[in-house]
């Protein structure tokens, strides 16, 4: 019985094969999305997108969570899947936190320590919020800018891989030297 069950099992694993010699293969460009009836796009903009980067009036509305126009769609995107996407969106918190802290230690009566240790922990309260929220605030941007659900986690996991894959070959590439120089 314990044969038969061992023999199944080794029917129904594949083979595994050793990992590929050489450089990384390219992925294929993204194709441009298909335009919707508003004119925004559904996925990942196209490489020759520029980077529209809103003004200072188009970044505080960004901040405390209103659109921004559609040519700066790229820019959205750019803004939530960069490598610094996580400093951005604390330092977006921070910005709509900051002020109200400050608001709170001068109009609110009592003495300095009771409102600093209250404004503190009302501050990091929020931060702790934010953080928790981050993914689903970062996929409401996009999808205010116009791109389908997902697409903001799609982005981070292919330059993720692509990254993972350049790192891998450059490694491999160095072990392959070491060893060319050793003989």
């Amino acid at each position: 019985m314990l044969t038969r069950a061992m023999a199944e099992a080794a029917t129904l694993t594949t083979p595994v094969t050793p990992p590929p010699v050489g450089p990384p293969p390219v992925s294929p460009p993204l194709t441009p999305p298909p335009v919707g009836p508003d004119e925004r796009q559904t996925a990942e903009m196209p490489p020759d997108q520029p980077l529209d980067r809103p003004g200072l009036l188009g970044l505080l509305k960004y901040t405390i969570g209103l659109s921004l126009p559609a040519k700066h769609n790229s820019w959205v995107l750019h803004d939530t899947t960069c490598s610094t996407w996580v400093l951005r969106h604390l330092a977006r918190t921070g910005a709509v936190v900051l002020p109200l802290f400050l608001l709170y230690l001068v109009v609110t009566p009592g003495s300095l320590g009771l409102r600093l240790y209250t404004g503190l922990t009302f501050a990091a309260a929020a931060f702790a919020l934010s953080l928790v929220l981050i993914q689903i605030d970062s996929d409401k941007r996009a999808i205010r800018a116009g791109f389908r659900f997902g697409v903001v986690s799609e982005v981070r996991s292919a330059r993720a891989i692509e990254r993972q894959r350049t790192s891998n070959f450059e490694r491999r590439e160095r072990i392959a030297a070491r060893q060319a120089r050793r003989r």
